[in-house]
């Protein structure tokens, strides 16, 4: 696991995995409004959510994974080093990965770009289907799991937004 608190060096990228804090009263009431089960509560916690960033070290351009995200479970699980560095291999796929998400969100491209690059995406989701393809039992398993944790991250990604638009309005508020 990534640590708290420590910036780590990916190319010309930098990681920092933080957390963002609540309130009581606002937790509370979150957790009230949308009905959080008591196994979710323990992920959300009064001492905070988790997040990653990953910035350019020039310091022109950020993007933050919440815990949500799938991105920020790779990234949290990447293999360190004894020196608390990234390994070769999950350090090499970071920062290809940074690089296109950081070239794709600041590059105002022409509709070929753009599709294109929808043709590169649909192209690796026919490969890795036909990497995983399931009898008809196990699709029906996997569905069943999978339709839960949606079910679970909606009622998740609920509660980031109220806190979003909480701590926007503290923030408006001082």
């Amino acid at each position: 696991m990534i640590p708290y608190g420590r910036k780590i060096e990916v190319g010309n990228f930098y990681l920092l995995k933080r957390t963002k804090a609540l309130s009581k009263s606002d937790l509370a009431k979150l957790r009230a409004e949308n009905g959080v089960p008591a196994d979710l509560k323990k992920q959300v916690s009064r001492q905070g959510l988790p997040y990653i960033v990953v910035s350019a070290k020039s310091g022109i351009w950020q993007i933050e994974y919440s815990y949500l995200t799938s991105v920020y479970h790779f990234i949290d699980n990447c293999k360190l080093n004894e020196n608390g560095e990234i390994v070769e291999e999950y350090k090499n796929t970071l920062h290809n990965y940074f690089c296109v998400i950081f070239g794709t969100s600041t590059i105002l491209g022409d509709n070929l770009y753009y599709r294109e690059i929808n043709d590169a995406i649909c192209g690796f989701m026919t490969r890795s289907a036909v990497q995983h393809q399931v009898s008809d039992e196990e699709d029906s398993k996997i569905l069943a799991e999978e339709q839960k944790k949606f079910m679970e991250q909606e009622k998740l990604s609920k509660i980031a937004s109220d806190l979003k638009d909480t701590f926007e309005k503290g923030a408006e508020n001082e």
